[in-house]
C-alpha cells in the first residue's frame, strides 16, 4: 500500500521529490499501488522505489532514473520511458503495451510476463535480460541492442519490426 507520505512529496513536483530523494537517500520510497495515471515525472528520481501495481498509464517517465526500481505489475500503457534508466528494475507482468521505451536501458532488468505489445524499442539496451514469455507482438526493434538475452518458447516476437 502506498505511503501517503512519499506520494505526498512527489505530488510537490519533480524538483522537490529529486531534493528529498537526496536528503533521504537510504529510504525507500513506498509508491506501491499509487495512482500516477498522466503524470509528468520526466527526470524523477525513482531508483529502488516500490511501484508495484502502480498506475502509470500515458505517465511522461523520459529521462526518469528507475533503475533497480519494483515494478511488478504496474500499468505502463502508453507511457513515455524513452531515455529511462530501467537497469536491474524488476517488470515482471507490467504492462508495457504501447510504451514508448526508446533509448531505454534495459539492461538486467526482469521483463517475464511483461506485455509489450506495439512498445517501442529502437535503440534500446536489452542486455542480459530476462524476457522469459514476454509479449513483444507488433513491438519496433529498430536499432535495438540485443546481447544475452533470456527467452523462452512462449516468449511472443509476433510481427515485430526489426529493419
Amino acid at each position: 500500500m502506498v505511503d501517503k507520505k512519499h506520494y505526498a512529496q512527489l505530488n510537490k513536483g519533480v524538483q522537490a521529490w529529486n531534493e528529498w530523494r537526496e536528503k533521504n537517500y537510504g529510504i525507500i520510497p513506498d509508491l506501491s499501488g499509487a495512482y500516477l495515471r498522466e503524470a509528468n515525472l520526466i527526470g524523477a528520481y525513482l531508483s529502488r522505489a516500490d511501484l508495484r501495481e502502480a498506475d502509470l498509464r500515458e505517465a511522461n517517465l523520459s529521462k526518469a532514473d528507475l533503475r533497480d526500481a519494483n515494478l511488478i505489475g504496474a500499468y505502463l500503457s502508453r507511457a513515455d520511458l524513452s531515455k529511462a534508466d530501467l537497469r536491474e528494475a524488476n517488470l515482471i507482468g507490467a504492462y508495457l503495451s504501447r510504451a514508448d521505451l526508446r533509448e531505454a536501458n534495459l539492461s538486467r532488468a526482469y521483463l517475464s510476463r511483461a506485455d509489450l505489445r506495439e512498445a517501442n524499442l529502437i535503440g534500446a539496451k536489452l542486455i542480459r535480460t530476462q524476457v522469459l514469455g514476454t509479449d513483444f507482438t507488433n513491438a519496433k526493434f529498430t536499432g535495438t541492442c540485443l546481447e544475452d538475452w533470456n527467452i523462452n518458447s512462449a516468449t511472443k516476437l509476433n510481427n515485430i519490426d526489426c529493419q
